[in-house]
């Protein structure tokens, strides 16, 4: 299930405080929905980019909190 969506024409910039992981090699996914990519995580705060139209999506086992988004032209 996405955690976020980018409905918008810019891609987004996304802040998020992870707190816990088990899989730190997949821990998200971020990409359309038939073909998200794996991106790894580590715990503490950190930025991701969602391009127009994509999602990221949480695997079980990560626990993230959503801080900020904002656009980036």
């Amino acid at each position: 299930m996405a955690f976020y969506t980018n409905n918008t024409r810019y891609r987004a910039i996304v802040t998020l405080q992870i707190s816990g992981l088990i899989s730190p090699d997949k821990a998200l996914s971020i990409g359309p929905p038939a073909t998200p990519r794996h991106v790894g995580a580590a715990l503490g705060i950190a930025d991701w980019e969602v391009p127009p139209g994509e999602r990221l999506i949480l695997h079980e086992g990560t626990e993230a909190a959503l801080l900020a988004v904002r656009n980036a032209p």
